[in-house]
């Protein structure tokens, strides 16, 4: 009889650790569990079944919306989530060619990489850059800077 609060709070909390291991496993592991919670209802709880599964639905839009509204304010949404907006970004993206950065994601071809201090949506001049990467700015393009790896010196790395 406990298996529909375990599956709707194990569900819940898989959709919520999907934010933070992306690739829609555990997301849809966590609606199934939901929705697998709401058939057990009406198995264990014939009579209360449809209260249970709209309380499941409205506590799951509610707990959405709440999260949504404050992930932002988060360390990992701070992290995830750019400082500036877009329409700053691009105003300002020609002072940065000819800068040198570091990548923050991998660039395939869009990502993030840090110019100047800041962080800053980028596109790789080839097809991949890998993280961690040294990259120049070489030009801008709608909304991000275009950089190209910068080539290490002999003697660098050792």
């Amino acid at each position: 009889m406990m298996w529909v609060p375990t599956l709707f709070i194990g569900g819940l909390i898989l959709i919520f650790l999907e934010v933070y291991l992306p690739g829609g496993i555990l997301g849809s592991m966590g609606g199934g569990m939901i929705f697998a919670s709401m058939i057990l209802s009406y198995r264990y709880y014939p009579n209360h079944a449809p209260f249970i599964i709209g309380g499941e639905i409205l506590l799951t839009g509610f707990v959405l919306y709440f999260w949504v509204k404050t992930f932002h304010t988060t360390r990992m949404g701070k992290k995830l989530i750019l400082d500036e907006s877009l329409s700053t970004i691009e105003s300002d993206l020609g002072k940065y060619v000819g800068k040198e950065g570091i990548t923050l994601t991998p660039l395939r071809p869009v990502g993030i990489a840090k110019i100047a201090g800041k962080r800053i949506p980028a596109k790789a001049e080839g097809m991949f850059i890998g993280k961690g990467k040294k990259v120049q700015v070489i030009g801008f393009s709608g909304k991000e800077v275009i950089v190209k790896e910068m080539e290490e010196k002999e003697g660098e790395n050792g």
